[in-house]
């Protein structure tokens, strides 16, 4: 499978883009049978007391959408979709959860974005976003605060918020790890300046 793994592109919230089989499309472990589902390294190391309390979780979702997902062959969009949906119910409530959600739902949101659906690629980046600042705040971050400012601050941009943006870039640019990680640091300055000039333009106009 990774001798057809082509990187063409990469967007400013990280979404890689593929020639090929898009990777992201596996990054979660799903049962072919039960379906239940996890992130690879959570997948392993699941632990029976998790299956009980998911359990509940995993057959609302498959409530809401009735439809026969197989998940024992490749996988296209619409089955990765599935996947992050039903691992959202693993971690839901979970010690850590928010960052793993917010991962899913960014991810979603990527999806979306392939296929050009705009409305449901803000849909999911504003989910996305929540977790994100649910993590930031309840989490002791260390150095992945700087990574989750900057997406909180890089998905306002993109679902308009161009005032929130500038103060979670600022937020980023006043985290004690930020001069420790110089690609992220340029990247924050560069997006910041932008969404300055954004956020001006916003105000210029309803003015």
């Amino acid at each position: 499978r990774s001798q057809a793994i082509n990187l063409t592109d990469r967007d400013s919230d990280f979404m890689n883009h593929y020639e090929g089989v898009d990777p992201n499309w596996y990054a979660v472990w799903v049962c072919p049978n039960c379906q239940l589902s996890a992130y690879a390294d959570d997948f392993a190391a699941m632990q029976s007391v998790q299956v009980a309390r998911v359990k509940p979780l995993l057959e609302e979702v498959k409530k809401a959408d009735s439809r026969k997902y197989d998940f024992a062959y490749y996988r296209d969009a619409d089955l990765a979709l599935r996947s992050y949906q039903l691992a959202i119910a693993f971690y839901e409530g979970q010690r850590g959860g928010a960052e793993k959600i917010a991962g899913l739902y960014h991810r979603m949101a990527w999806i979306e974005r392939s296929r050009s659906n705009q409305e449901p690629e803000k849909q999911w980046l504003a989910k996305a976003r929540d977790f994100y600042e649910k993590a930031f705040t309840t989490s002791d971050a260390g150095k992945a605060g700087v990574l989750w400012a900057y997406l909180i601050a890089e998905i306002d941009m993109r679902i308009g918020q161009y005032q929130d943006a500038v103060k979670w870039f600022g937020t980023a640019a006043q985290q004690p790890d930020f001069k420790s990680q110089p690609l992220l640091e340029k990247m924050v300055r560069d997006r910041w300046s932008e969404a300055g000039d954004l956020a001006k333009s916003a105000r210029a106009a309803g003015s």
